[in-house]
């Protein structure tokens, strides 16, 4: 399990975001050609795994991760960037985690556990003039622990 993996799923079982943009169109890596807009596309852009000389049960993980956001116009690409803005800061309120959704404990189950995610760097809003496509980007740092 990953950074990657954690905001695709949590991305996908929101329903702020999944009312602008399908769970389909919600992916991990780089989006296929002829996706249809709108789209959200995950990548990891760095991770960074702590090991301590002396070996524990886990190991601290950084990873940052970048989510970019294709839509038809600057608009919806803005309302698609405050929609998962409010799904990721919703994983840091303590009531997130009283109520942890059955697909955490199924996806990640004891493997990975503590986990922050906090906004890093935002990138530029831009189009795609060819193709008709506007284009944000915000980078995620997510941090958790991992077993081993």
């Amino acid at each position: 399990m990953d950074g990657v993996a954690l905001l695709v799923t949590l991305l996908i079982e929101t329903d702020g975001v999944t009312d602008l943009v399908p769970a389909p169109q919600i992916m991990a890596g780089v989006l296929p050609q002829n996706t249809p807009l709108d789209a959200i596309s995950i990548t990891s852009v760095s991770r960074v795994d702590h090991h301590p000389l002396a070996k524990g049960p886990t190991a601290l993980v950084r990873e940052r991760v970048q989510v970019s956001i294709l839509a038809q116009t600057y608009e919806r690409q803005k309302a698609i960037h405050r929609a998962v803005l409010r799904a990721v800061t919703a994983i840091q309120r303590p009531e997130f985690w009283a109520q942890v959704p059955d697909w955490y404990a199924y996806l990640f189950g004891p493997t990975i556990r503590q986990v922050t995610v906090l906004t890093d760097a935002a990138g530029p809003d831009f189009m795609l003039d060819e193709a008709n496509i506007y284009m944000g980007t915000q980078d995620y740092r997510v941090t958790y622990n991992e077993e081993r």
